[in-house]
């Protein structure tokens, strides 16, 4: 890193430190402070990953971790491919889907593999987000626009929503309701009434299913259907469709298909589009979508989603244009933000967290829907898979520590 800083190199520059780091560098020049070191990236194909031989954690017995000297994480077409790769032994470990559960759990009972099901919700959010900027770059669709801005139009799809019945129909059960930004784990988790406290959601912000308040407020806001063909209108009286796009994932599919279901019972017209991921995520960056549902992996840190909710994170993107044009409730996130992120004390960054959380969870930029209980699946070859996931994130960002796990198969 010391290249890239004037303090320790005069001849570096801001814009050399910005080109720095990119998928084509020398991944010999990559900076890794946690227990892998990326070693290999094959684009499209998989990520390898190195033991850090100057990690600083050791076991109780003095070892140095991590165990495993390698870890590949594989990058492959979907979930059904993913999942066929756990049974015929070619992965070690997986985080299967709702839907693989209860095969999954036959299965392990003969003895092949574990399934570890916590029954507690685990880290990340799956949400669905409405572009407050849609059509403003190309100097189109102004009116769609001013409603997708509407406070009141994003809480008439909020009631609208059934969660209970995503959470029996799409992830059979295992999952729970959820509102904030922070995933449920998190000690700065808002449902918590202090740092690390037991969660008690006294102060969670709900939005209760109510077809009939959702359909009132669409009322209140002329969205009301004009010519009689059953769907409902912009207040001028022109057709409103909208678009909702999520990526070829089967739970994401089931969610979207049950919105879709339950906003078209509103009158709204609402199409389905299932897109390739990195053209998704394409036109999130570009602000070409419409609505998308999609999720983010989440950790302990609430300050990780700065790049979402500060008004110039580079994934605001339901409104870039806040950037150059930020409202009151902008500046105030940006400040709650910035109050947790430099409190040495988490009990107060914890207060700011907690304000923060509350305050979008109303604005409802993003609408948040359910969390699926964490579980993972692991070949009994895996030692210390029942202590510490091998499917965590590596250095344990989301709390759950890759390091520990060791392959049995190699005991003496």
């Amino acid at each position: 890193l010391c290249k890239y800083f004037p303090e320790y190199n005069p001849a570096a520059s801001f814009e050399d430190f910005l080109g720095a780091w990119d998928l084509n560098m020398d991944l010999d020049d990559l900076v890794c402070s946690g227990p892998w070191i990326v070693s290999e990236y094959l684009p499209g194909q998989s990520v390898t990953m190195t033991r850090n031989p100057y990690y600083y954690v050791y076991d109780s017995h003095g070892v140095q971790l991590p165990y495993y000297d390698q870890v590949v994480f594989m990058v492959v077409g979907n979930q059904d491919e993913s999942a066929a790769l756990f049974l015929n032994r070619t992965t070690d470990c997986l985080a299967p889907r709702a839907q693989d559960m209860e095969s999954f759990g036959t299965l392990a009972s003969q003895g092949d593999f574990s399934l570890a099901n916590e029954g507690v919700a685990g880290y990340g959010t799956t949400w669905v987000m409405l572009n407050q900027d849609f059509g403003w770059w190309m100097g189109r669709h102004e009116e769609k626009r001013a409603l997708y801005r509407e406070l009141t139009f994003r809480q008439a799809l909020t009631h609208g929503i059934d969660k209970q019945a995503l959470i029996d129909r799409v992830y059979g059960g295992r999952a729970v309701p959820q509102w904030s930004p922070v995933s449920i784990p998190s000690p700065f988790y808002a449902g918590r009434d202090e740092y690390g406290g037991p969660i008690t959601e006294i102060d969670a912000v709900t939005f209760a299913y109510d077809p009939a308040l959702a359909s009132q407020l669409l009322d209140g806001l002329r969205v009301i259907d004009q010519d009689g063909d059953g769907w409902r209108d912009l207040p001028s009286g022109d057709a409103l469709t909208i678009n909702l796009a999520t990526n070829d994932n089967t739970d994401r599919i089931g969610c979207t298909e049950l919105l879709m279901e339950a906003w078209r019972a509103l009158g709204l017209r609402v199409n389905l589009r299932i897109t390739e991921f990195n053209q998704l995520i394409d036109s999130v960056y570009a602000s070409e979508f419409e609505m998308v549902l999609l999720g983010l992996t989440g950790g302990n840190e609430p300050d990780s989603a700065e790049n979402i909710y500060s008004s110039c994170g580079n994934l605001h993107s339901f409104r870039y244009t806040a950037c150059d044009d930020p409202t009151a409730f902008d500046r105030l996130v940006d400040t709650l933000l910035w109050g947790g992120a430099t409190a040495m004390d988490p009990n107060l960054a914890f207060v700011h967290y907690k304000n923060y959380q509350t305050l979008v969870a109303e604005h409802l930029d993003l609408i948040y829907l359910v969390a699926q209980s964490f579980s993972y699946a692991y070949h009994n070859y895996v030692g210390n898979a029942s202590l510490s996931s091998p499917t965590g994130t590596p250095g344990g960002a989301n709390g759950i520590f890759t390091e520990l796990v060791f392959d049995k198969r190699l005991m003496n």
